[in-house]
């Protein structure tokens, strides 16, 4: 009768471990920040790769679309900006000696050339790798880093190339924080959000629809 409670007791031990590792995510331990460095390096190492950018501001919203190709050094994208409800539509393209956007059906150049460390995916790996603070959980088929930190230099550079984009000018963060979403392919999303106090200046979410390997 004894051996037979102990059984149970195993059995239910067991149940509730399982249990748990399903509704929490089972966490192996990795290393953060050697994770963020490989992911980068496997897109940044690749021919290019297409996206897709969510911003919000407080009354601004935008929506870019695009595709990087590091081979050529060209990079096209389409933004949608939604500007107290009314939108306008901008294309531009770049390459290693100028920025051009589509203005009235004419290419028009508005500023220099880009390198890849000017992307905004760029800027990202860069606050999520050197956050202070950075937790993960792991799953099945993907991994979750949870990052935030004080907002430096590297925070209020991206934070201003968003309000560039989005023609808006406001309080500066304090803080920021945000999640990389990485699956068996490579990274899928990275959000982030700007903090001032406890209020949201500004999300971005930035998802990876392809990478050209």
């Amino acid at each position: 009768m004894k051996q037979t409670y102990l059984i149970y007791g195993i059995l239910a031990v067991i149940t509730s471990i399982v249990i748990y590792f399903f509704l929490t995510g089972y966490t192996r331990s990795i290393d953060p920040t050697e994770k963020l460095v490989t992911a980068q390096k496997a897109i940044f190492s690749s021919k290019g790769w297409a996206f897709r950018e969510e911003i919000n501001f407080t009354s601004t919203r935008l929506i870019i679309t695009g595709n990087v190709d590091l081979e050529h050094n060209i990079l096209n994208t389409t933004m949608v900006k939604l500007e107290n409800g009314f939108p306008s539509l901008t294309l531009t393209f770049a390459n290693r000696t100028g920025t051009y956007a589509n203005i009235e059906g004419g290419w028009i150049k508005i500023g220099d050339g880009w390198a890849p460390e000017q992307t905004i995916l760029y800027k990202l790996f860069t606050l999520a790798t050197k956050s202070s603070s950075k937790t993960y959980r792991t799953y099945d088929t993907s991994t979750h880093i949870f990052f935030e930190d004080n907002c430096s230099s590297s925070c209020k550079d991206l934070f201003n190339t968003l309000e560039s984009l989005a023609s808006s000018k406001g309080i500066q963060p304090e803080k920021y924080r945000g999640i990389v979403r990485i699956e068996k392919e490579g990274v899928k999303t990275i959000y982030i959000e700007f903090l001032g106090g406890k209020t949201t200046i500004c999300s971005l979410i930035y998802s990876i629809e392809s990478i050209k390997s």
